[in-house]
């Protein structure tokens, strides 16, 4: 599972976002795409779905589980069907 929180700039891009995972067992690699495809219930997919470069990672370890934030900024929408 996953939390996806989106910090638009006022309507001005570059558009940042952070996604918290299950920590990753290897370093993600710095200005790396990765897709996000957010969809809402009902399968429709969200404007937020797209491309994005990873700038940032964090990782955390606690009595919780272990953890990796990536810092990501939207380079591009998505238009593509929900499953590809």
């Amino acid at each position: 599972s996953f939390n996806l929180l989106f910090f638009p700039v006022k309507y001005k891009y570059p558009i940042k976002a952070s996604i918290t995972i299950q920590g990753l067992l290897r370093p993600a690699i710095l200005m790396t795409h990765l897709r996000l495809n957010v969809i809402f219930p009902g399968g429709r997919k969200h404007i937020s779905s797209g491309l994005y470069l990873v700038t940032q990672q964090k990782d955390s370890i606690n009595s919780s589980g272990y953890r990796t934030t990536l810092q990501l900024v939207k380079i591009s929408g998505d238009n593509s069907p929900i499953f590809d």
